[in-house]
């Protein structure tokens, strides 16, 4: 309920929160997304990254026991925004990779992938 004053009608109070965007995580209930870019060489032999929560502490993600495909995502979880009425508990960070390929290749570099890959897949 609003103030209630003489000679005033009581009234409710009424609030606009409004969320102000991230540039590096979108906020999806009460999960954070992360958008992450991997180099297709990284993706294929392993590669890590570090970044910062929104709080300042630094976590790092490694792959390095798996092929990354485009669209991959790996979820750590209680990581992500407080759940409203659930004491200490968090939702997770999902983090989203896309890989990114070379613009272009040589006619010699074609070649070496095809022979390496060559009965990979």
């Amino acid at each position: 309920m609003g103030d209630e004053r003489a000679g005033c009608l009581p009234g409710d109070a009424i609030l606009t929160v409004s969320e102000k965007r991230h540039p590096a995580f979108k906020r999806v209930g009460d999960d954070l997304v992360l958008k992450a870019e991997v180099p297709l060489v990284g993706a294929l032999t392993g590669w890590s990254f570090s970044f910062r929560l929104l709080g300042g502490r630094k976590v790092s993600c490694s792959f390095q026991d798996e092929v990354v495909r485009p669209g991959y995502e790996k979820v750590i979880a209680g990581e992500g925004m407080p759940v409203p009425g659930q004491k200490g508990a968090r939702g997770d960070l999902r983090v989203k990779l896309d890989v990114v390929f070379p613009k272009e290749l040589t006619a010699e570099q074609r070649a070496g992938l095809a022979e390496i890959l060559r009965g990979s897949c």
